[in-house]
């Protein structure tokens, strides 16, 4: 054989080596990456799951962290109004027991007088006392007000509307009339609306009917803070404070939400139903 074939031959062979050496060494790097790859999804996948566990465990966290804040601030809105309820029962009770060392045996109850949450308290010792809690702060309306004052038998209030109001007669009830006391912003009762008029028959008594009409020519009517009115004036400002006004046979103004201003229970009662 010729030399040169020879040599041809190797080259070849070298060749042939060559070429399957670099597709095994292909093989492999392929191999390589393809796993690479495979663990770089499978972390990119747990990173992700991870995130996402993580996110609704956080989720958790901050519901479970509203959750608690929202009860504490329940819990601290509940507190507020218990202790609120507890300072004006203790005011209440102070005042009942000041009256007890005074006058031992008289009524008295819990109203709803003005437009609040907060009951009112009426102390019915033969004359009227009423005290408003608001605020921290008692404030005394009315101060044993005498039914007798100016011929008053019997005081009434107009619930949640802030209006008491005390019917009374002269002359022996030949004149009647009404006064209309009205809570102000000075948590005061001011004397807003009042009327009088006639009352029972005058019969055969010329005197005495001069004497009525004197009186009423004088001092009746219809009044708004001291100024006569007319009869409709005086309607449409009273039902501006959501009282309707019509006279009934006994002279006194007819009214759902107008009842009477007394005590009901015992002072040992309304002390237990405030303690609770």
């Amino acid at each position: 054989m010729k030399k040169s074939v020879k040599i041809l031959i190797v080259v070849l062979c070298v060749i042939i080596v060559g070429l399957v050496s670099f597709i095994v060494w292909d093989k492999l790097i392929n191999i390589k990456k393809d796993d690479e790859h495979v663990n770089t999804i499978n972390i990119e996948e747990k990173f992700v799951s991870n995130r996402a566990d993580n996110s609704v465990n956080n989720a958790d966290e901050n519901n479970n962290a509203k959750s608690t804040n929202q009860t504490g601030i329940a819990n601290e809105a509940n507190g507020t109004e218990i202790k609120k309820t507890a300072e004006y029962a203790k005011e209440y009770i102070k005042i009942i027991d000041d009256f007890k060392s005074e006058c031992p045996d008289f009524k008295c109850d819990l109203i709803y007088f003005n437009n609040d949450s907060i009951p009112d308290l009426v102390i019915d010792s033969g004359a009227i006392s009423l005290y408003m809690y608001e605020n921290g702060t008692v404030y005394t309306l009315m101060d044993k007000e005498s039914y007798a004052t100016g011929g008053c038998k019997y005081y009434d209030y107009y619930e949640k509307k802030g209006v008491i109001s005390n019917f009374g007669t002269s002359l022996a009830g030949l004149i009647c009339g009404e006064n209309f006391y009205i809570l102000n912003s000075k948590k005061e009762l001011e004397h807003t609306f009042s009327y009088s008029t006639r009352g029972a028959d005058l019969g055969e008594d010329e005197k005495m009917k001069e004497q009525v009409e004197n009186e009423l020519n004088q001092y009746g009517g219809y009044k708004y803070k001291g100024q006569k009115i007319t009869k409709d004036e005086f309607e449409r400002r009273l039902k501006e404070y959501g009282i309707e006004f019509s006279i009934d046979e006994l002279w006194n103004t007819k009214s759902s939400i107008k009842k009477a201003l007394a005590g009901t229970k015992t002072p040992s009662e309304l002390k237990q139903q405030l303690e609770k």
